[in-house]
């Protein structure tokens, strides 16, 4: 198969291209594995018209306007190989699919590394998150801990304080440096410094 454009991922930017190309009358291929960086929570926040919205929902309504443009596909599979070919590139995909097209955009977006903390898996997305512009605005008014090594979690509750007043900063064992053990105290944060829990989250000094 021939394309103009081979999209590698199906996340907002990825679908966002498919709907030009195709209002284009340009024959887009998108392939996306169903692994989208928000697939774990809840709801959209920030995103204009989404407000609240599950990801669930914006991905099928996504979809369903790309299916008015006949030029655009879209397949639940992973690009695993794409090579120079010509002028353009050559592609295959883990399902078997193959083809060729003129431009590829790489639309694969970030990936969420998690700490190493047992039960965290299970949490993430719903009450531990990445983004604060995300998912702040619905904890202001509750306690929240800031988690990160050395500085980071100390840095991290002194922003946090924008959001929200019962903030404490969890190193997870490791030392906090006297700079920032100051900004916790000007900001009147709480620092704990024994490994941490996620499962049992302490929340006073």
């Amino acid at each position: 198969m021939k394309f103009d454009v081979l999209i590698v991922g199906g996340g907002p930017a990825g679908l966002s291209a498919a709907l030009i190309l195709g209002r284009c009358h340009r024959k887009a291929l998108l392939c996306d594995e169903g692994r989208q960086r928000n697939v774990s929570s809840l709801a959209i926040h920030g995103l204009l018209g989404r407000e609240g919205r599950s990801p669930a929902d914006f991905l099928d309504e996504a979809l369903k306007e790309l299916s008015r443009y006949d030029s655009v596909s879209v397949r639940g599979t992973r690009v695993t190989g794409i090579s120079p070919d010509g002028e353009g590139f050559e592609f295959v995909c883990a399902d078997g699919t193959s083809g060729t097209a003129s431009k590829v955009l790489l639309a694969t977006g970030l990936v969420d590394e998690l700490p190493e903390l047992e039960g965290i898996e299970l949490l993430y997305g719903v009450s531990v998150h990445h983004c604060l512009y995300c998912d702040g605005f619905e904890y202001a008014g509750k306690p929240v801990a800031a988690y990160g090594k050395g500085d980071k979690g100390a840095d991290l509750a002194v922003m946090m304080k924008h959001w929200m007043s019962d903030v404490v900063a969890s190193s997870d064992g490791t030392e906090v440096s006297p700079q920032a053990v100051l900004k916790l105290e000007e900001h009147n944060i709480p620092l704990r410094t024994e490994p941490f829990n996620p499962l049992k989250v302490p929340m006073e000094s």
